[in-house]
């Protein structure tokens, strides 16, 4: 069976919380936020060190405890990778 791939090129990561976009439009922005020039179809998952804590919707027990923001795996509608999109910020 065939791996999920990161699509980001700078990354090998198969595993983990890997996620894709729900509609062609979000796909376009994807591509277009992290250079992507292949060819994409539908299964276009970016791993989760691609999205930075304000991509992610609040974790409100966290907030209501005071504890720093985190990566709770639901992601905005409007998320776009916004980090570790280049070899040199791995």
């Amino acid at each position: 069976m065939k791996k999920n791939k990161c699509k980001v090129e700078c990354c090998q990561k198969t595993t983990g919380m890997l996620f894709k976009p729900k509609t062609a439009d979000q796909m376009e922005k994807w591509k277009e936020q992290i250079g992507y020039t292949g060819t994409a179809t539908a299964d276009f998952p970016i791993c989760t060190n691609h999205f930075s804590v304000s991509q992610f919707r609040v974790d409100t027990q966290y907030q209501m405890l005071g504890l720093p923001a985190r990566k709770k795996g639901f992601l905005l509608s409007t998320a776009l990778p916004d980090q570790n999109l280049t070899i040199g910020n791995q």
